[in-house]
């Protein structure tokens, strides 16, 4: 393995045992290979000395995803807040210089052109460096309905807008999802840093 993503469900009744589990995880992946680690983690009820834990575990990406602008967050992620989630971004990216930081939005939940841009400026704004924006698909008739489906040029918009604010690399494409192409995203923002 040269590069991992690990990911979870939520599990906010078990948040100790979620990022212990995180961590063993990722100690065995060191003890057997030198692969590159990608974490994409829930909010912890924002409880940042587990997310220490986590970050302290030897990682390479702390991902986190904002998943949708903050008007729909009680609809779309009602166990969720957008403030949390962009402090948690904040905090690893102020306290861990050296790890990048990572989110992704999924679009065609309702959101207006002017909530994107301002999103993708907030989530600048914590220091992150990797950004996926992808096209919402509902899974079945009965999950939240799908508003709008954007074309290639607004993804490709978005992408010049985002580079514009600074991001060190972004992805946004209609089946681009927050892991997709992760290690291209990650070599591509160590070639940023490097260049700057």
């Amino acid at each position: 393995m040269k590069y991992v993503v690990l990911t979870s469900p939520s599990a906010d009744n078990l948040e100790t045992q979620l990022a212990r589990h995180y961590i063993d995880v990722i100690s065995e992946i060191h003890k057997n290979s030198d692969s590159k680690i990608e974490v994409l983690v829930p909010d912890f009820n924002g409880n940042f000395s587990l997310i220490d834990e986590i970050v302290n575990s030897k990682i390479d990406v702390f991902a986190h995803n904002i998943e949708t602008v903050p008007r729909l967050y009680k609809k779309v992620r009602p166990k969720a807040n957008y403030e949390i989630s962009l402090s948690i971004l904040r905090y690893v990216k102020q306290r861990y210089k050296n790890i990048f930081t990572k989110t992704g939005l999924i679009l065609g939940l309702g959101e207006t052109e002017k909530e994107i841009f301002s999103t993708i400026r907030d989530i600048k704004s914590t220091g992150c460096d990797i950004l996926t924006i992808g096209q919402y698909f509902p899974p079945t008739i009965d999950h939240y309905p799908l508003k709008k489906i954007y074309t290639e040029n607004e993804f490709i918009e978005l992408k010049n807008y985002a580079y514009s604010l600074g991001f060190s690399a972004v992805s946004c494409g209609t089946y681009v999802r927050s892991s997709y192409k992760a290690e291209e995203l990650f070599k591509e923002a160590n070639r940023c840093i490097r260049k700057n």
